[in-house]
């Protein structure tokens, strides 16, 4: 015998179920889906619609047919402009917040001369409000096509009570969704202020150290200027009694020449009225003198020489002191001309170290700015790539490269040499002021310097070097159009010379 399911006993069990199916749900995509599901299931509809209200406006949001069985999500069309829907019972329903079921919608009297209805002439229609707290939060509407009376009384409240379940599932994903979306933006505030406060943090760490170096750099510079004026004085000042006794007659020759001279005359002059013994005896004391005043003339030419090398320090250090009150020139600067001139001047040195340079110049080529400026910088780097070819003393090529290329936006000066490169441990501060690989010959002052000029002129220095194979130092000038307004404004002025920059 086979046992009659109770119809109410089903629809409890399918109210419990579709519940449980729907609230087990917090995504509005996935509940609209169960939802349009379970309702064509339960309903024994052949196609749904969702619609939701979304502000003021009832949209639809999603769409399913029996056949296929496939929940199509809408482009949130107004429900106005969905030709396939009966306009009069959407309205009534959200107006009422009644229910509307039709067992032959076509011979409906109220609603069967709605165009969608006689057009499509559904069968079975039913449409439920989702209410939520007492306002219509949406419209489910079901249709079968072919059988009428579809739409039983115990489905229907099947479907009114999964109508209120839904409204409550849908407010709550809509709540949870907006409070992802809110935890979104705040998770992508936090980060956009995470990273601010990083740039920011990371900007003012760049502008302290800057202030740092600026600071350090102005302390050094004073300092060095007022040492090196005051040592100017003391060094003058001993150049001058040095003077006294060396190199004070026409011929420039010492009191320790001259003595010597007095000393022979004034043997010859005693030598005949002298005894033998005696005679012999003041002989080897006259030639121990003369041997003294020739050990005091070399001592005393080194001295010169020491003092000369001090005072030429200390107008570097001078120079570089007064750097900051430079101002860039304007004049065209021919750069050939200009390297060909130095190269002159050091011809001789460079062909005792077997030194080419080649010059990759264009002989029209011009720099705007003033020549001393650019001597200094390119006698500098010339200076320093001459001493790192000397330290080479591998056999192979000493070549000396000078170009000069040019953009729409800047000039690059570049001097490259062959020597032996410079380690990572001298890249890292040759630039500071005072640091020298030679201090027993070098200031550490020429390449601060170059990189002073070329920031005069809103310029950089760039370094590629490599151990072994060379180093190409770069000019980087930028025209003068590019050039930053606060700096054109300053005007030019005469400045010392700095030609006798010495390398660092």
């Amino acid at each position: 015998m086979t046992e009659r399911l109770n119809p109410q006993l089903f629809d409890v069990a399918a109210i419990i179920q579709a519940a449980q199916a729907v609230a087990s749900e917090n995504h509005l995509p996935k509940v609209i889906d169960r939802l349009l599901r379970i309702s064509v299931a339960n309903a024994g509809a052949q196609r749904a619609a969702l619609l939701l209200c979304h502000g003021q406006k009832l949209l639809l949001d999603a769409t399913i047919r029996i056949d296929p069985d496939v929940v199509e999500v809408a482009i949130l069309r107004p429900a106005e402009e969905c030709s396939d829907l009966p306009q009069t019972i959407l309205n009534y329903v959200v107006r009422t917040k009644q229910v509307v079921v039709l067992g032959d919608a076509p011979s409906d009297a109220c609603f069967g001369r709605d165009p969608a209805i006689a057009r499509l002439k559904p069968r079975s229609v039913l449409c439920l409000p989702l209410l939520y707290r007492g306002s219509v939060t949406g419209v489910l509407h079901l249709e079968h096509a072919t059988v009428p009376e579809v739409f039983h009384p115990t489905r229907v409240k099947v479907l009114e009570w999964l109508a209120a379940q839904a409204a409550i599932a849908v407010e709550n994903a809509r709540l949870l969704g907006a409070l992802e979306a809110a935890s979104a933006e705040v998770r992508s505030a936090n980060e956009k202020l995470e990273q601010a406060v990083i740039e920011r943090t990371r900007e003012l760490a760049d502008a302290q150290a800057r202030l740092i170096a600026l600071e350090k750099e102005a302390t050094e510079v004073q300092m060095a200027g007022g040492f090196a004026h005051e040592m100017r004085n003391i060094l003058t000042g001993a150049k001058t009694f040095l003077a006294k006794i060396h190199g004070v007659d026409a011929d420039r020759r010492s009191l320790c020449a001259a003595n010597n001279d007095m000393l022979q005359e004034l043997y010859l002059l005693t030598r005949d009225h002298l005894p033998e013994g005696t005679r012999r005896d003041a002989a080897t004391l006259f030639r121990r003198i003369n041997i003294n005043e020739e050990v005091m003339h070399a001592a005393l030419s080194d001295i010169g020489e020491v003092l000369d090398r001090a005072l030429a320090s200390t107008r570097v250090i001078l120079k570089y002191a007064r750097l900051g009150q430079e101002r860039r020139g304007t004049r065209s600067v021919r750069v050939r001309q200009l390297v060909e001139s130095i190269l002159r001047e050091s011809e001789g040195d460079f062909a005792q170290h077997g030194i080419a340079v080649e010059i990759r110049v264009d002989p029209d080529a011009v720099l705007d700015g003033d020549e001393i400026h650019f001597d200094s910088m390119v006698r500098n780097l010339l200076l320093n790539a001459r001493d790192a070819l000397c330290e080479n003393s591998e056999s192979g090529e000493r070549r000396i490269g000078i170009s000069l290329v040019e953009n729409e936006q800047s000039s690059v000066l570049q001097i490259d040499d062959t020597g032996v490169g410079i380690p990572p441990d001298v890249r890292a501060r040759m630039f500071e002021p005072f640091f020298s690989t030679k201090p027993e010959t070098g200031t550490g002052l020429g390449l601060p310097i170059v990189r002073k000029l070329a920031s005069l002129y809103g310029g950089t220095i760039q370094v590629d070097s490599e151990a072994g194979r060379g180093t190409a130092f770069r000019i980087v000038l930028p025209k003068a159009e590019h050039r930053a307004s606060s700096s054109a404004s300053l005007p030019p002025e005469p400045p010392p010379s700095l030609s006798d920059g010495l390398p660092g």
